[in-house]
C-alpha cells in the first residue's frame, strides 16, 4: 500500500481488535440497534460476548450491563446518541 501521510495507517491494540470484532458481531446480528439507520433502542441486554484466538494472542469482549466497568474499558458509539461501555481485552 502506498500512504500519502507516513502516519496514514498503525497497527491497532489488542483491546480495539476486540471491541471492533464485539462491534461488528453485535450489529451483524442486529443486537445493538433496531434498525438500520443509526437510531433506536440500543439492547445490550441481546448482545453476545466475542472471543477471537489468533496463532500468538486472543482477544475478548462482552457487556455486562449492571456493572462498571473499570479495567479495559473499552467505548463503543454507533450514531449519534447511542454507546457502550464494554470490557475488551
Amino acid at each position: 500500500f502506498y500512504f500519502v501521510e507516513a502516519d496514514a495507517a498503525r497497527v491497532i491494540s489488542g483491546e480495539e481488535e476486540a471491541g471492533y470484532a464485539w462491534t461488528g458481531i453485535n450489529f451483524a446480528l442486529g443486537h445493538l440497534l433496531e434498525d438500520g439507520t443509526g437510531a433506536g433502542t440500543a439492547r445490550p441486554s441481546r448482545a453476545v460476548g466475542t472471543i477471537e484466538m489468533g496463532g500468538a494472542s486472543s482477544q475478548l469482549a462482552f457487556i455486562n450491563p449492571g456493572h462498571d466497568i473499570v479495567e479495559n474499558l473499552f467505548k463503543v458509539q454507533l450514531g449519534g446518541l447511542k454507546h457502550w461501555n464494554i470490557y475488551a481485552r
